[in-house]
């Protein structure tokens, strides 16, 4: 008798489990990380500095705002490029006292004696020429296309000139210049002193978005 055929193999079939895992296996490959998903938060060790950019919104200690604002060595606004807005929250607004007290320039937005054309111009001239800050204050309400109006008053697209930093670099100050400011305002007289020019906006709130694009925001957070 011939021998007999061995039967063959029974092929086994995938059970739920394992499609299960494999289900599993791809579902992880495809979800993100939670460390991409979550908003990124950048610290930068700026000397003893410690700003955190938020969404690209700064925030910086109260202390470290001397730095931040005045110095800026290597700081967030030097690195940006675009002059800063800075959001103070504070309810006795820490930072317009400080700056009050600092070598600027100081303009009340809200103040309508002070944004007057002629008052204007002679502050942003003469901070121009000594090379200060100029601060425009807006507290706690969104003056600025009404402040923008009163810079436009003086010189036709006078806001957007500084708002570029064209104001310096391709020498417009000099459309600032009147006959009666003296000897002091020559042109001549306009050193490298100009270079160290800023303009600082200050408020208690958030800025508009076309105002957030053209400007490095700064928020000032209170120690601990």
């Amino acid at each position: 008798m011939p021998p007999k055929k061995s039967a063959p193999k029974a092929v086994s079939k995938p059970g739920k489990s394992t499609a299960s895992t494999k289900k599993k296996t791809a579902e992880k490959k495809s979800t993100p990380s939670s460390s991409t998903s979550k908003v990124t938060e950048v610290t930068k060790e700026i000397g003893e500095l410690n700003v955190k950019d938020i969404n690209k919104v700064c925030e910086v200690n109260f202390k470290d705002i001397n730095h931040v604002l005045l110095k800026d060595e290597g700081g967030p606004i030097q690195t940006d490029g675009r002059w800063p807005y800075v959001i103070d929250p504070s309810p006795h607004s820490m930072v317009a006292t400080f700056l009050r007290y600092q070598n600027v320039n100081y303009i009340n937005g809200l103040d309508s004696i002070q944004m007057q054309a002629e008052p204007l111009r002679r502050a942003l001239l003469a901070a121009i020429r000594y090379g200060k800050p100029l601060v425009l204050d807006m507290m706690d309400t969104d003056v600025f296309t009404t402040c923008t109006d009163k810079f436009n008053e003086i010189h036709t697209g006078l806001m957007d000139d500084i708002m570029s930093k064209e104001i310096i670099k391709n020498e417009k100050y000099t459309c600032l210049i009147r006959g009666t400011d003296g000897d002091e305002y020559n042109e001549n007289r306009f050193l490298d002193e100009y270079k160290n020019f800023k303009f600082i906006i200050l408020s208690k709130i958030e800025p508009e978005k076309t105002l957030k694009e053209k400007t490095c925001v700064i928020r000032v957070v209170m120690e601990n």
